[in-house]
């Protein structure tokens, strides 16, 4: 099965997590989603920052998505990175900030690191991955991973609870 996992502490600066997320030996392919120069990230980022004036707290949120071995090896990385790329466009969807994401395929198990800005440059809030919103996530990855015939993410018994108040457009009431 796939596994979605949302780090809860980063032990690395903005800048380290690009610099390991985007080391050349391990990408496959990179990508990203409201972002106008993949080459540069971090300066929209910090642009975003800026502009809302949103300097304190954390600068960051990392998500992992990872696929099992088996699918890794029997699978091209090209299908995988459409997987990636639809993904990328529901967490951005559901979180409203700007991220970039680095497919690395120096393991036994293709994976992509989402590094998610800490600010909307929709509405200037800072980032806020509520239970609610990592459940809609998981949701909506497992409807693009079905897509693709690929196993999907597990979703907890007390997070299935909270499915059941969910209105007919799949948003929580």
């Amino acid at each position: 099965m796939a596994i979605l996992r949302i780090i809860k502490r980063e032990a690395r600066t903005l800048e380290g997590m690009f610099a390991y997320a985007f080391d050349a030996a391990k990408v496959l392919y990179s990508g990203g989603v409201w972002i106008l120069d993949i080459k540069d990230p971090l300066k929209e980022f910090l642009i975003c920052k800026w502009a809302y004036r949103q300097f304190g707290g954390v600068d960051y949120k990392q998500i992992i998505l990872s696929f099992t071995t088996e699918e890794s090896k029997l699978l091209s990385p090209d299908y995988l990175i459409r997987v990636i790329k639809e993904a990328a466009e529901a967490i951005a969807n559901i979180t409203t900030v700007q991220l970039v994401y680095a497919v690395h395929g120096n393991t036994d198990n293709v994976h992509a690191h989402f590094i998610l800005n800490s600010v909307s440059p929709w509405t200037g809030k800072k980032l806020q991955i509520t239970n609610q919103a990592t459940v809609q996530m998981k949701m909506d990855i497992n409807e693009i991973l079905r897509r693709y015939g690929l196993m999907e993410i597990a979703i907890k018994s007390f997070e299935i609870e909270k499915m059941e108040n969910l209105d007919n457009q799949r948003r929580y009431l």
